[in-house]
């Protein structure tokens, strides 16, 4: 089991690990981190504050764990990723659960004024991703 203080060194490596996967870390990402409980009682609480909290969350059951899914969209930086972690550490303790992994996606940009930001940070050229791929870049941990 990996505690979410593990995760806390590895946070410059997480964000180098983004950047190589092809990520612009100057754009907004989706970032999903999973926490499993051992109690429903604890879990269904869990649930409630993290919604409670802003959290986009998603509830399930993995065999004998429950899982809850906390995320959100934003900035893919070191700050905010130790901002999310220390936010974590402290639901995961409150609630008696523990980290079970994470997941970064990063979609392309679909309206006027995405394309066109990104035209004017550099990231696209005629109007394209630079390394366009036609797929979702995305980064998965556990």
């Amino acid at each position: 089991m990996q505690t979410v203080t593990d995760l806390l060194e590895d946070v410059d490596d997480l964000v180098l690990e983004v950047r190589q996967a092809g990520m612009d870390t100057r754009r907004s990402g989706f970032v999903s981190y999973f926490v499993n409980f051992a109690e429903r009682a604890r879990w269904e609480q869990a649930v409630q504050s993290a919604s409670r909290a802003g959290w986009l969350t998603m509830a399930y059951r993995d065999g004998a764990r429950h899982v809850v899914r906390l995320s959100r969209e934003g900035r893919m930086s070191v700050e905010r990723f130790r901002e999310d972690w220390d936010e974590l550490r402290e639901f995961a303790r409150d609630f008696g659960g523990w980290w079970s992994g994470l997941s970064i996606e990063q979609f392309e940009p679909s309206t006027y004024w995405e394309r066109l930001a990104g035209l004017a940070s550099g990231t696209f050229v005629n109007g394209s991703p630079r390394s366009d791929d036609g797929r979702t870049r995305s980064v998965l941990k556990t």
